[in-house]
């Protein structure tokens, strides 16, 4: 199984054989698609599994930590003129 849908599951899952139509149902079903160099569009499997369940576009991809670098150089909300630099 391929990481992108098929052109004949991307028809399926439209219902739409020309690729002007299928974006039209793309974007009302809210599924992200990019466009292809050879004409259509590249789906993401998982991009039309996740909007199957329900799950919300942020859901489905990991979550990046975020570095607190004010705490990391001892500032604790403390402003740098506070700390006389």
């Amino acid at each position: 199984m391929t990481v992108e849908l098929q052109p004949d599951e991307l028809r399926s899952l439209t219902k739409r054989i020309h690729t002007d139509a299928q974006e039209s149902v793309l974007k009302k079903m809210g599924i992200p698609y990019r466009p292809h160099p050879d004409g259509g569009w590249l789906v993401a499997r998982k991009a039309v599994e996740a909007w199957l369940l329900g799950q919300r576009e942020e859901e489905t991809q990991a979550t990046v930590p975020q570095v607190d670098v004010a705490a990391i150089r001892g500032f604790h909300g403390k402003t740098a003129r506070a700390h006389g630099r």
